[in-house]
């Protein structure tokens, strides 16, 4: 498989692929007006990394079958060069994410994105607001690693860094009989309300409610 049948299978949608070891962003299937994908293709085009940002928390790598073994050693090494750096910048993210989330107050009182799609404040218990932004809390494994925020208008956006794979928020109830997934918080907060027996799990994103199913099959919890 060529690096950018790779990059398309994987959701990336780039324009054109160039290899001159620089970082590219590019659209995604999921987010096709906006650059959440990033690839770099070495010079030679031998050997490559990507990564989608909304959903993966690692880098993808590639290459050629055509390397030679010096060639294999050296890009072994900057590819460990490269998961140090990225490790350390994903970390300082995720700090200033959540030294940001904790100034923020809780919502109260409804909010315009809400109310335009009908909903109530059922369920809004742990949502927060950064001017006339929702913020809503992205959670891995019991820890807080991103968030989303989402305009009046329904625009959405991720914190820049901070990874979203198999990450979602939970609407939890006492007593529930059943755990559904949804794409977005509108979908997840309809079903939650109209659903009184229902646990939701909020995926924000449809590649995303894949690793969250996988992450429930683990966890014995039921779907």
């Amino acid at each position: 498989m060529s690096f950018y049948a790779a990059l398309i299978a994987s959701g990336l949608r780039p324009r054109e692929v160039v290899a001159d070891g620089r970082w590219h962003r590019c659209p995604t299937e999921d987010k096709p007006r906006k650059k959440n994908g990033c690839y770099l293709l070495e010079p030679g085009g031998a050997r490559g990394v990507w990564k989608n940002y909304a959903l993966d928390a690692d880098w993808n790598k590639w290459e050629s079958n055509e390397l030679t073994t010096a060639q294999r050693v050296d890009a072994d090494r900057r590819a460990r060069e490269l998961r140090k750096r990225e490790a350390k910048r994903r970390i300082a993210a995720i700090q200033a994410m959540r030294a940001y989330f904790d100034t923020l107050p809780v919502l109260r009182g409804g909010h315009p994105y809400l109310e335009a799609k009908g909903l109530s404040m059922l369920g809004c218990g742990r949502l927060r607001l950064d001017g006339d932004l929702l913020v809503i809390p992205a959670y891995r494994a019991g820890w807080l690693v991103s968030v989303q925020t989402i305009s009046p208008e329904g625009e959405k956006r991720y914190r820049t860094g901070c990874p979203m794979r198999g990450a979602f928020f939970a609407l939890e109830r006492r007593g529930a009989a059943v755990t559904c997934l949804a794409e977005g918080l509108a979908t997840g907060l309809a079903i939650f309300q109209s659903v009184p027996l229902a646990r939701v799990l909020v995926c924000f994103d449809l590649g995303n409610m894949v690793a969250v199913a996988g992450s429930l099959k683990t966890s014995g919890l039921v779907v």
